[in-house]
């Protein structure tokens, strides 16, 4: 087969809409922030299938806060330019997405969010704190143990706790106990979204009504983003059991919970829900 030879005006063409293309400021309109291990990856997924959504090639861009130029004082950062030309190849669709669930803990990921790309919806996706940070861990032990400095689960616990007390937490030491138990506190990263987005432009889902609930969660994202979006509900996130990991001693299981006794009680303030009998009623 023969390759029929590009023109002059076959390249000028193919050069004036590749420049056009550059020149195009797209930014997303929709963010998932997290948090991490309450469902962020089926969103993913699902949005992918959705006509109306073009979501980014990848997940956990993180560029908000961590690979973002003035993050990265070597060189190495990502200027907004670079960010925006992962939503080049979008079409017409009503949302251009990504969904990076350190958004929601990272310091300075909202302001810049705010900063750079005011108007934007925001979903926050929010767990059982505790079987939230076990879960985490679980998937530390399986993707990064070589980062890990504490491998067994209630050394894991009980140091990050220790941390989170001594308010020695730092985020950025991503696979520290301190910083998965610190993601666990919801009120104040969440009071930070909405002071800044508007409560309108915040949807707060839960991942226990995506697990035993799905249709009330799916009605919930629907008539956030106005969109009838296509799910089969059999292919709903796999359920886990509602009591906290076997391996914990219920006296430690006691003491996490209690320490989340007053966060959760904030967070429940915040989103107008009952959280306490949700994830506490066994």
């Amino acid at each position: 087969m023969t390759i029929p030879a590009l023109t002059a005006n076959d390249i000028e063409s193919y050069y004036k809409v590749l420049m056009a293309s550059l020149r195009q400021r797209r930014r997303p309109n929709l963010i998932g922030v997290g948090v991490a291990r309450c469902g962020t990856t089926l969103l993913y997924e699902l949005l992918k299938k959705q006509p109306e959504v073009y979501v980014s090639p990848i997940k956990e861009v993180n560029f908000f806060g961590v690979f973002q130029q003035e993050f990265r004082p070597n060189g190495m950062g990502w200027r907004i330019e670079d960010y925006e030309r992962l939503f080049l190849p979008a079409k017409n669709e009503r949302y251009l997405c990504e969904i990076s669930p350190v958004y929601f803990s990272v310091p300075g990921a909202a302001d810049w969010i705010h900063r750079l790309v005011a108007d934007v919806k925001i979903i926050i996706m929010l767990r059982e704190p505790v079987e939230r940070l076990i879960s985490q861990y679980k998937h530390y032990l399986q993707h990064h143990k070589r980062n890990m400095i504490e491998t067994d689960l209630e050394a894991f616990l009980e140091s990050g706790m220790r941390v989170v007390q001594d308010n020695a937490v730092s985020i950025r030491d991503w696979y520290s106990p301190g910083s998965c138990v610190a993601q666990s506190f919801y009120a104040d990263n969440l009071s930070a979204y909405i002071r800044l987005f508007g409560r309108d432009n915040v949807c707060v889902l839960i991942y226990e009504d995506l697990r035993d609930q799905p249709e009330i969660w799916l009605q919930t994202l629907c008539d956030f983003l106005g969109l009838n979006i296509l799910f089969d509900l059999n292919e709903k996130i796999n359920a886990s059991p509602k009591v906290v990991d076997i391996s914990l001693s219920p006296d430690l299981v006691t003491k996490a919970r209690a320490m989340f006794h007053d966060e959760i009680a904030k967070t429940s303030e915040i989103i107008h829900r009952d959280l306490s009998s949700l994830w506490h009623s066994n």
